[in-house]
């Protein structure tokens, strides 16, 4: 494939997904991985608005060359040369492991919830939450109440990935979306109607958020959220941070969240997608160390 334009995705299906493809031009190739007896194959649609049409190829067959690429959540090795690369894997896979992305978010002092190891655990600290590096959504949660339980758990399991992190009674919730510097949306995680649900559960998720206004965007969290997705080598990403007193934390960025949150959002990544792929060279990223007011750092509709 020569002088494309080139989606990668790690799996498809998504409802929001494809109603997002469908709004970027025809010209617009979307790259699948797929796995058929074990073995890992990718899928081409050539046109990102027809899906039900894809050609299968052994992914070794298969290279991009002289094109623009973004990698939607996609960090497996791929034949490419002499291409503008956006979401390079190496940054996804930062991402993608938690345990690694808090560490790295952590040097980067970016606020996060207190990272807690045997050496720096304070009494204070209890409960502690348990989750392992690679995890979605609100599954593979361990609470920890006890010194016991936590150093019982931390020598079995921390060499093995998992990472323990003090637990912050959240006031709010919001989902970040960065890209190169700006922020495209902001949306407010709806509350559960048991308010006692852990984390406010996945059971959420699915249901529409409210949509920020740009004049309610606070400035602390958007440089919180773009300095995350900045401090893992990221263009863009999903920023999720809660709120606790106005002091923001952020929890993680995903390379490929879900665009279930509202028409708007897809809406504001259909812009910014185009807006990378027709331009063959490289775009920069906008400094947001300049700006002070947080309606400032959002995307201006201009400004794709």
């Amino acid at each position: 494939m020569r002088n494309a334009k080139v989606i990668l995705v790690g799996s498809f299906g998504r409802p929001s997904m494809k109603s997002l493809f469908a709004e970027l031009g025809k010209d617009v190739a979307v790259v699948e991985k797929v796995e058929e007896k074990r073995k890992e194959l990718i899928k081409i649609h050539l046109d990102s608005s027809k899906f039900s049409v894809g050609k299968k190829l052994n992914k070794a067959d298969f290279s991009i060359e002289n094109s623009v690429v973004i990698r939607w959540g996609n960090r497996i090795p791929m034949n490419m040369h002499n291409c503008v690369v956006y979401n390079q894997s190496s940054a996804i896979n930062n991402a993608s492991n938690k345990k690694r992305a808090r560490t790295i978010l952590n040097e980067k002092k970016v606020s996060i919830p207190k990272l807690i190891t045997k050496e720096n655990f304070k009494e204070e600290d209890l409960p502690i939450v348990a989750r392992p590096s690679y995890h979605c959504k609100c599954k593979n949660i361990i609470l920890l109440r006890t010194k016991e339980k936590f150093l019982e758990h931390y020598e079995r399991n921390e060499p093995r990935g998992w990472y323990y992190s003090k637990i912050i009674d959240k006031d709010f919730e919001y989902r970040i979306h960065c890209a190169h510097g700006k922020v495209l949306s902001i949306s407010e995680k709806p509350r559960p109607k048991n308010k006692e649900t852990f984390g406010w559960g996945y059971s959420v998720v699915e249901e529409e958020w409210r949509v920020l206004h740009w004049n309610e965007y606070k400035a602390v969290w958007c440089k919180h959220a773009l300095n995350a997705v900045a401090a893992l080598g990221l263009d863009f990403g999903a920023v999720d941070i809660i709120v606790k007193d106005k002091k923001a934390y952020v929890l993680e960025v995903n390379t490929a969240g879900s665009l279930t949150e509202s028409p708007y959002l897809r809406k504001r990544y259909s812009q910014y997608f185009n807006w990378l792929l027709n331009s063959k060279a490289r775009r920069e990223h906008w400094d947001f160390n300049k700006f002070e007011a947080g309606k400032s750092l959002a995307w201006k509709n201009g400004q794709f």
